[in-house]
């Protein structure tokens, strides 16, 4: 097998690449955020787990970026998603569904990101 055909014999695309790695991402950073909401109702440290988690999310995906070679301004999707970190530690949400409307706007704002950024200039996601 050619290491340079992944799948099918099609090669590898930046833009699938990149796709994916954001979805995964965004995956990660709501599975901190729910977290830490439970850590909140069991007594624990919602903003340690919520600035932790983060943070080790931050540093892993900056670090598969780079290997990579994806273009940094895709991680502008990302804005939302540290803002809801800074906010859901500052003023964590008082009820699951307050949760869930805060992570909704999250969801959205990061889609409308990352669709123009992808959809902006397909045919430059390597560095």
């Amino acid at each position: 097998m050619d290491d340079e055909n992944l799948s099918g014999g099609v090669p590898l695309r930046g833009d699938a690449t990149a796709s994916g790695l954001l979805c995964l991402a965004y995956f990660l950073s709501t599975l901190i955020a729910v977290r830490a909401f439970r850590a909140g109702r069991t007594g624990g440290r919602p903003a340690a787990t919520n600035f932790g988690g983060h943070l080790a999310l931050l540093a892993a995906l900056g670090v598969v970026w780079w290997a990579a070679g994806l273009r940094p301004v895709l991680l502008l999707a990302f804005v939302p998603v540290a803002g809801r970190a800074v906010v859901t530690a500052l003023r964590p949400p008082s009820h699951l569904r307050a949760l869930g409307m805060r992570e909704l706007a999250v969801s959205l704002a990061f889609t409308a990101i990352a669709a123009a950024v992808l959809l902006g200039a397909p045919a430059s996601y390597g560095r």
